[in-house]
Formats: C-alpha cells, structure tokens, sequence
C-alpha cells in the first residue's frame, strides 16, 4: 500500500513537471526529442513500479536489467533509424537492384536485432520476477504504447477546449 502511494505521488509529480515544459517547447520551438524520449522512459519506468509492485532489493535487479536492455534497444533503434535514411535516399537516387536490395537486408537485419533484444529483455526480466509480476509486465508492454497515446490525446484535446 504504501509503495503504490509512493509510486502515485511520483506519477503525478511527474506529470506536473511534463505539463509546463512540454507545451513551452512546443510554442517555443517545438518539442526536443530527446527530452521527451526521456521523459517517456521516466513515465514508463513509474507506471512499471506501480503496475509490478516491486518489492525492496526486487526494484534494483528488475531496473538493473531493464534499463541495460533500453540502452541496447535505443542504439538498435538509432542504427535502423540510420539504415532507414539510407534507404531511402538511395530509393531517391536510383539505386542499382543490388544496392537497394543490400541496404534492404541490411535494415530487416536491424529491425530483427531490436525484435530480439526485446526478447531477451523479457527472459531475463522474467528471472526477477514472479510469476504474476511477469504477466503484469508482459500485459503493460503490450498497451504501453496505445496508453500513451491516449494520455497524449487527452491531454490535447484539454488544452484545446481552454
């Protein structure tokens, strides 16, 4: 119980410190990739601890191995991004057969990397977990996404009607 109170207390502070910066960079010069990137792994990582109920040393060895598997997904995920461009670009200029089909495999190579690493994020997440908190961790991986996203259009749609 009062790990969930800690945990809604976190949520909404975190929610107050989104609020203010996020619709001054977007008036300003528009939101700063990063900083919402970062925001939205603190605001996956609070939902996490409050959706999993993580308990004393429990907390260290989940995020231990949660947080060294985001690492390797981001740079997987900047390294598609990259193989993308590429691409693309030589889909403009084009390209010979071979070329396009090189960087082609090149990329699905990339994607499959990011698709295994995520893999391996859940075996070794479920090492620390218990049977229940797994389930719970597999569920919210799953809607994270899509709740976000509503959280997003909830969000603006209150702005708009101001």
């Amino acid at each position: 119980m009062k790990n969930r109170i800690t945990t809604s207390v976190l949520l909404a502070l975190l929610m107050i410190a989104l609020t203010p910066s996020m619709s001054f960079a977007q008036r300003d010069r528009g939101p700063n990739p990063e900083k919402l990137r970062e925001r939205i792994s603190d605001l996956r990582k609070v939902k996490l601890l409050d959706v999993l109920d993580l308990q004393g040393e429990q907390v260290e060895k989940f995020f231990a191995v949660y947080n060294s598997f985001e690492n390797k997904i981001e740079s997987a995920k900047e390294a598609v991004d990259r193989s993308s461009r590429d691409l693309q670009k030589a889909i403009g200029n084009d390209a010979s057969d071979a070329e396009l089909q090189r960087l082609t495999k090149d990329l699905r190579d990339k994607i499959r990397g990011i698709e295994q690493l995520i893999e391996d994020r859940f075996d070794e997440s479920r090492k620390v977990l218990t049977t229940q908190q797994y389930a719970q961790y597999v569920v919210f991986e799953a809607r994270f996404r899509e709740e976000l996203q509503q959280m997003i259009l909830d969000r603006m749609k209150r702005m708009r009607d101001r």
